[in-house]
């Protein structure tokens, strides 16, 4: 069961989550970014978001998807998005 916070209105997974609380607008971190970005976004958020329990926040520098912990990360860059995914176990592919 997900939290919203009272100051930030983020989602989060549980009361007292340790989490940026600040209001930041989506669109603010492609301020400047190349269309292609966007696009390539939308791609990502359009396949997680009907992940069953995927809360999706906004930082002033990144999106961060959950799901009891943070498992992926984006950063928009200047010309690409930087991916970060986060697990509990190690995959043996190269990265």
């Amino acid at each position: 069961m997900s939290w919203t916070c009272p100051k930030c209105d983020r989602q989060l997974p549980w009361q007292d989550y340790r989490h940026y609380c600040q209001r930041v607008n989506l669109d603010s971190l492609f301020e400047g970014r190349s269309p292609e970005l966007v696009l390539v976004l939308d791609k990502i958020l359009a396949e997680v978001a009907d992940w069953p329990k995927v809360l999706i926040g906004v930082s002033p520098n990144c999106i961060v998807f959950t799901r009891r912990v943070g498992f992926l990360m984006i950063r928009p860059m200047k010309k690409w998005l930087d991916l970060k995914f986060y697990s509990t176990v190690a995959h043996p592919e190269n990265r």
